[in-house]
């Protein structure tokens, strides 16, 4: 295994360069690139010499980028793990262009494939049913919306409503300790 102070160094091959002029297009596409910002980069991609050049074009992108681009340290090597994709069907959390999980640091959900979030159940559903009236459980996990909602509900009927907003909390945690609950991304919680 290559360190990654050294892989960005190495030499980019035809393929990387194709590779990374598809997930470009991908980009593209999707509206992240304007016309402009996309020649300039498939222009830089195209003459790309290393691997750390074609990594630089991705710095202020999401997923995906091509495979060349990942640091492959062996414990983010361990997570990256092929997952077939077949029948042109695409499962959540891997990426369309190349068929691979996205780097899963707490694991990928058995049942979908999709990686699990740095939150956990727990603290986000006991949270909730306690300080639910003023959101602290979608604070926690990201949900930013539905937490100042509740807390403006809370705080601006100076407690008039606070029954309504403690049973909301109550059954909202509730359902995040025995449901599918995500955080702010769509990841379930571990």
């Amino acid at each position: 295994m290559t360190p990654p102070e050294h892989r960005s160094l190495m030499r980019a091959s035809d393929a990387d360069r194709a590779k990374a002029c598809e997930a470009l297009g991908e980009h593209f596409s999707v509206g992240r690139l304007d016309i402009n910002d996309y020649d300039d980069r498939a222009s830089v991609a195209s003459a790309a010499q290393t691997v750390g050049e074609l990594h630089l074009l991705f710095d202020d992108l999401p997923l995906p980028h091509p495979a060349s681009c990942h640091a492959h340290t062996d414990d983010v090597a361990r997570r990256e793990l092929a997952v077939p994709v077949g029948g042109g069907v695409l499962r959540p959390g891997v990426s369309p262009v190349y068929g691979m999980a996205v780097a899963a640091p707490h694991g990928l959900q058995p049942s979908t494939g999709r990686p699990f979030s740095d939150k956990q159940k727990m603290p986000a559903g006991v949270l909730q049913i306690l300080l639910g009236s003023f959101g602290a459980g979608r604070f926690y996990t990201g949900h930013t919306r539905i937490a100042i909602a509740q807390l403006l509900l809370t705080v601006l009927s100076l407690g008039m409503l606070s029954p309504l907003t403690v049973v909301w909390g109550l059954i909202d945690g509730i359902l995040i300790l025995t449901g599918d609950a995500t955080d702010r991304h769509g990841r379930p919680l571990r």
